[in-house]
């Protein structure tokens, strides 16, 4: 039920204490508006309230909208930064509700409103274009789906702005109808494609509109098979391993199964619902969890472990409840689920060229590789093991950046390399270079790839019910680089080392790997945005993986 939307919104909300709240507001008060978090939090605050939740934030959601509709029409180019791309589509929706209520005076409705109205888009967003030839990143997209809520809502006339700045954004749509997002983050190719949906959700009617549903179309199924087994978003690039990245898949599916219902494909609805729903199981796990963590660790929210410097609690934390709540104001609840295509699995699939991921699917498993990584975040190779029912970091849910130039917090110093779960060689660990996809296929239980690693070897790994086989061929010395679970930053898994096997234990499940060769017992360790992992070195050209 769509109410289960809610309850996400309001469990995100609950991270922050009334003394948080307070604290962020006489920061704000002190210093000025100065991002998007909170008129963020405002907003979901509010909408909460019209839905009869969190009543006794009244005092503290008023005093965050007079400050978030003093700043937004006044900021200087210089104060960009704002996010007022992201805060008034959200502001707009809030307000909405809440005349629909008398939880807020209606003059004070009012002056919110006539604030808003005085925004002049093409001054107070970040990122616009005069000439839709021009590139511009996924904030000009933010920006497009504000200003199609706010003329809706406010009465505002900005045609010819939406004109221009949906026609600049429909060339960053690709063949395969995938968002072209620069350095090729997964977040954000999956928030560019939920946008768009957003935008026809709203009502959008205009000359765009065919193009934005064909690329819709072309990237549906594509877009669900590359959803893992757990329910999350593919790994990759900033802002991932947030949870409001599996958030972004739940409105973006919902929104896109009204639309396919509309258009007589029961199937594919039903599938998108499904899918929906196993990125809403994966997010409860870990709202489940204390203290609620914006990020898919457990280390304290002060170490900001696997977090970007912008990516910091008050404003990721919100955010979550941010992206889902358009899946609570547009989903269908008489859309009959079907079963996801990530559960059903029996297939091989590719992104094209601008993503450069494949992904496999078969007997419950899931395995995701980098072929072309960017290497501030990411390594190539296998970067991804889930198995469904498991945690993702168990064995595997991302690569590990390597040196100096990783953007994101990990442990003290630095990781000596960039490591996937991959080959080593005579002329080095195969992740620090791009790999070659040589073939890749799949039938209803079985899936394969064979890649050819930068140190002369191939890899090639096939998938079944029975786990994951990893063989190595070519030349001269081969083994494995074996990253293994160590620390979620609250708890060390149990690892138990034998003769031509190795175990970790965390908590109710258990990661299996067996070899015929044998394991170097000294190990580094490296961080990645779940935890600590030890990489060992494995002297074997063979390799078996099964979670239980």
């Amino acid at each position: 039920m769509k109410s289960r939307y809610l309850d996400i919104m309001e469990l995100s909300l609950a991270a922050y204490s009334k003394e948080d709240i307070a604290q962020y507001i006489r920061e704000v008060e002190e210093e000025g508006l100065k991002e998007h978090g909170f008129p963020r939090l405002g907003a979901n605050v509010g909408i909460l309230m019209a839905h009869g939740r969190r009543p006794d934030l009244k005092e503290e959601f008023v005093k965050i909208m007079d400050l978030c509709c003093h700043w937004i029409p006044r900021s200087r180019e210089e104060d960009a930064h704002f996010g007022n791309n992201f805060s008034v589509r959200e502001l707009c929706c809030c307000f909405m509700l809440l005349e629909k209520t008398d939880l807020i005076p209606a003059e004070k409705l009012e002056s919110w409103k006539a604030q808003l109205r005085d925004i002049d888009p093409w001054e107070r967003y970040d990122d616009v274009t005069t000439d839709p030839k021009n590139r511009r990143s996924n904030w000009l997209l933010f920006a497009v789906v504000s200003e199609f809520v706010r003329a809706k809502y406010l009465g505002v006339d900005n045609a010819e702005f939406l004109d221009i700045q949906i026609a600049c954004q429909l060339q960053d749509l690709n063949e395969p109808g995938l968002y072209e997002e620069h350095n090729s983050p997964m977040c954000y190719e999956a928030i560019g494609r939920c946008l768009f949906a957003m935008l026809l959700a709203f009502g959008y009617e205009g000359r765009h509109k065919k193009a934005i549903e064909d690329a819709l179309d072309r990237s549906v199924m594509l877009g669900m098979q590359m959803q893992s087994v757990t329910g999350e978003l593919p790994f990759g690039g900033r802002s991932n391993q947030f949870l409001l990245n599996e958030a972004t898949l739940i409105s973006l599916f919902e929104m896109e199964a009204v639309r396919f219902a509309k258009k007589g494909d029961l199937q594919t609805a039903g599938q998108l619902k499904a899918a929906a729903a196993l990125a809403a199981d994966n997010m409860l796990h870990y709202l489940k969890q204390q203290p609620i963590s914006h990020i898919k660790n457990r280390f304290p929210r002060e170490r900001a472990f696997g977090c970007e410097g912008y990516a910091y609690f008050n404003k990721y934390m919100i955010t979550a409840a941010s992206n889902i709540y358009p899946a609570f104001l547009f989903a269908e609840d008489a859309i009959e689920a079907a079963t996801a295509p990530a559960a059903v699995g029996g297939y091989a699939v590719t992104t094209g060229e601008f993503y450069h991921k494949l992904f496999l699917n078969a007997g419950g498993y899931f395995l995701e590789f980098e072929t072309q990584a960017d290497t501030h975040y990411d390594a190539n190779g296998l970067g991804r093991v889930h198995k469904a029912g498991a945690p993702g970091p168990l064995c595997l849910s991302v690569p590990f950046p390597g040196g100096e130039t990783c953007p994101y917090r990990r442990k003290e110093e630095p990781n000596f390399a960039r490591v996937s779960l991959c080959s080593f060689g005579s002329s080095g660990v195969g992740a620090e270079k791009p790999y070659q996809v040589l073939s890749y296929g799949a039938t209803d239980t079985r899936a394969n790839v064979s890649l050819l690693a930068h140190n002369g070897i191939t890899e090639n790994y096939t998938v079944t019910a029975d786990g994951v086989k990893c063989a190595l061929t070519g030349s001269g010395e081969k083994g494995f680089m074996l990253p293994v679970f160590d620390f979620d930053g609250e708890t060390h898994t149990v690892i138990t080392a034998e003769s031509n096997s190795l175990t970790v234990s965390y908590g109710e499940n258990r990661c299996v790997y067996r070899f015929s060769g044998w394991l170097d017992p000294q190990y580094c360790t490296c961080g990645n945005r779940n935890g600590i992992y030890r990489i060992y070195k494995l002297y074997s050209e063979d390799l078996e993986i099964e979670i239980l």
